[in-house]
């Protein structure tokens, strides 16, 4: 641990926010199902509130990640959308008016009409108000959009996954976020890759809180410590080390991506694919093991052989 630490950066130097995801204290209303079934305007989909199926606008339904759907470099196909009547700018949420959702989204407002009485019942009574509708926590509304890391909050393994476009929104606290500072010029794929490693979990499971069945919590106080290893891309010899990480992250990504449409398909092609995924796994762990100038026998450590 000591020797990972020397010349690196504490994660919490390096990270803008490191975020929870929205709480709408009424999943039931505002986490939908998609039923696939949908235009440019409206979306078909499922709530299990009303216990029937609906038609909202798409312009505020969002994809939604839980933590079981978040992987190493890549994530489950997830049916969950979040209904999310708010509008964002520069990083900040704001709640659409009762008379914009009216007149501009009017399927949207009448199935939160006919969830009234649930939503305003909310935190004990304390949502009977004009905005009703609204969140119960309005902490980070509007980072979702910004591209950022996700990582599950319960995890046997420190996972990660890069949303690059910023597509996904994050599931109360079970999926944080992570958005780096302007002008940090860390790429989100180098520190993807350093969160996924076998070194990063081995401090990581150093410091973190257990729990029952072997999870363990990735949260804020377990994130921000990690200690991230700064390379000078200015020396020749750390741009080539960091070159050639960023170029096996990018095609574990590739790999990740090939793989998703094969996972309910057993054949060759998954398992050749899931052994190269493999090999460039164990390529990228021994490029860390290499970044923090490791021994031999601190290797076996981390890789929990003595």
């Amino acid at each position: 641990m000591t020797k990972m630490e020397a010349g690196s950066f504490a994660l919490r130097s390096l990270a803008e926010r490191v975020f929870t995801g929205l709480q709408t204290s009424a999943d039931v209303v505002y986490v939908l199902e998609d039923l696939s079934s949908r235009n440019d305007d409206v979306t078909h989909v499922r709530s299990r509130s009303l216990r029937r199926d609906v038609e909202i606008e798409s312009a505020l339904l969002k994809p939604l990640l839980s933590g079981k759907h978040v992987q190493r470099y890549s994530v489950l196909e997830s049916r969950q959308l979040l209904l999310f009547p708010y509008s964002v700018s520069d990083g900040k949420g704001e709640l659409l008016s009762a008379e914009e959702l009216q007149w501009l989204y009017p399927r949207c407002w009448d199935y939160l009409l006919a969830n009234r009485e649930a939503l305003e019942n909310r935190e004990n009574g304390k949502m009977r108000h004009a905005h009703w509708y609204a969140f119960g926590r309005t902490q980070s509304l509007g980072l979702h959009d910004y591209p950022k890391l996700a990582v599950p909050r319960l995890v046997h393994r420190l996972s990660a996954f890069y949303d690059s476009a910023g597509k996904h929104y994050l599931d109360n606290v079970d999926v944080g976020g992570l958005i780096l500072k302007d002008g940090v010029h860390w790429q989100y794929t180098y520190l993807l890759a350093l969160l996924n490693s076998k070194l990063m979990d081995w401090y990581f499971q150093q410091i973190s809180v257990p729990f029952r069945g072997g999870f363990r919590s990735a949260n804020r106080q377990f994130l921000e410590p990690l200690p991230i290893r700064v390379l000078d891309i200015g020396k020749s010899q750390d741009k080539r080390q960091y070159n050639g990480l960023l170029d096996l992250v990018e095609e574990i990504l590739s790999l990740q991506e090939r793989l998703g449409p094969l996972l309910d398909t057993p054949g060759e092609d998954r398992v050749d694919l899931e052994r190269r995924i493999a090999q460039v796994d164990r390529a990228i762990d021994e490029e860390m093991y290499r970044l923090y100038g490791l021994t031999d026998r601190e290797r076996r450590l981390a890789e929990g052989d003595e």
